[in-house]
């Protein structure tokens, strides 16, 4: 539920379903009777979602809205779900989940609208294990993006490892943050790993500036830096902020 007008009174409410679906109801008229989608979200008088996801992608996570920079609506999701039997075995063929930041421009969002970020690396330095991603920049045809919970396996990964999200993500100044999780079926597991990821909040790219401690020298400065994929004149890797770090203590929640 989000407040457009700092009147300290809610405007619009999303709410998502485990179809993956989006929906969108705007509140901002004192009569509940009129509380309704706008019309652009309605095809022969009923309400269509605002997005849907991809096929097989539940959402069970709370969503998050923002500004970005452009004063545009942006709501925050990842999808998956871990609360029904069985969802704790990843099987030989899982579905892929994704995270998602969609701008709401009073229209449908295509998924094929938005712009894809890729987990491209997952390297190991000081004894943690840390995650890199692209950093592709938005377009005016762009609304939002979303990232596959994958390494892919042509990219030199392990392939969909039952990955997803089903926690609230946190919106810090141009930040996104969101933990992921991983289920085990190992009972001394503590159920599953988690990666916590901190991205650039409008376009999902790789941030700038650093956010972990990598060297674990309890300052966070530009010697937490992890190789890159680009090289120097040398031939050496260039060194790029991690944009995921795997906490190496079972499943994390919202932080």
């Amino acid at each position: 539920v989000i407040d457009l007008n700092a009147d300290r009174i809610a405007d619009r409410m999303y709410v998502a379903d485990t179809g993956g679906a989006v929906w969108r109801i705007d509140l901002d008229d004192s009569d509940v009777a009129n509380w309704d989608a706008p019309s652009t979200l309605k095809v022969s008088g009923a309400i269509v979602p605002l997005f849907q996801a991809a096929t097989g992608q539940a959402i069970t996570a709370d969503l998050v809205a923002a500004l970005n920079e452009s004063g545009e609506v942006m709501v925050f999701f990842g999808t998956g779900s871990f609360q029904n039997v069985g969802e704790n075995v990843v099987g030989s063929s899982p579905t892929i989940e994704s995270f998602y930041g969609i701008i709401d421009d009073d229209a449908v969002v295509a998924r094929s609208a938005l712009l894809e970020q890729e987990i491209v690396a997952e390297t190991t330095k000081n004894g943690n294990r840390f995650r890199r991603v692209t950093k592709n920049s938005l377009s005016g045809s762009n609304k939002g993006w979303y990232m596959d919970l994958v390494w892919k396996a042509i990219d030199g990964g392990p392939g969909a490892k039952g990955e997803r999200v089903v926690s609230q993500a946190l919106v810090r100044a141009d930040r996104v943050i969101f933990p992921t999780l991983i289920p085990s079926e190992d009972p001394c597991a503590a159920g599953g790993q988690s990666w916590l990821m901190e991205l650039e909040m409008s376009s999902g790219a790789q941030l700038d500036y650093e956010v972990f401690d990598v060297n674990n020298d309890g300052v966070i400065d530009e010697n937490d830096w992890i190789d890159g994929e680009d090289k120097d004149g040398d031939g050496n890797p260039d060194p790029e902020p991690p944009s995921g770090v795997d906490p190496d203590i079972g499943i994390i929640q919202k932080p």
